[in-house]
């Protein structure tokens, strides 16, 4: 009786922590890019109480030893940069902005944690300076269930 207990008792854990499994955020690639590849993975480290989003952004192929910023918005657009052929694809009206320096060979990474059960969607996309003429990544669309 003992061990019929016991078992039962770990599939009610198990099962409260099957409905407490928090999920990824999600990136999707948003083309087209004039320059910089952009990249992102969120890994979830989730406890019975609380998960933490480890966000890890990448960005490679950017312009050597150059500033840049990862721009991050509620709303996806498509506007041509003047001057140049890149397409801004995040609101400019409504930025949030992340600056980055590239390495000498043009990669770039940010790390950042995000406490919370994280939903809705967000859109971002990298931005450098080359020569005075700027650059834009592919953009990409992270949605959080």
């Amino acid at each position: 009786m003992r061990i019929i207990s016991l078992v039962a008792a770990a599939v009610l854990i198990a099962a409260s922590l099957t409905a407490q499994r928090i999920s990824p955020c999600q990136f999707t690639r948003i083309d087209p890019t004039c320059g910089p590849i952009y990249t992102g993975v969120d890994r979830v480290l989730a406890s019975r109480n609380s998960s933490v989003h480890m966000f890890m952004l990448n960005v490679t192929k950017a312009p050597a030893n150059a500033p840049g910023v990862l721009a991050f918005s509620m709303k996806q657009v498509k506007i041509a940069f003047p001057g140049t052929k890149c397409l801004l694809l995040v609101d400019p009206m409504a930025l949030l902005l992340l600056p980055f320096n590239a390495n000498a060979q043009g990669a770039a990474q940010l790390r950042f944690t995000v406490m919370g059960t994280l939903k809705g969607a967000v859109f971002s996309q990298a931005a450098h300076d080359r020569s005075g003429s700027p650059v834009m990544s592919n953009g990409q669309k992270i949605t959080c269930r």
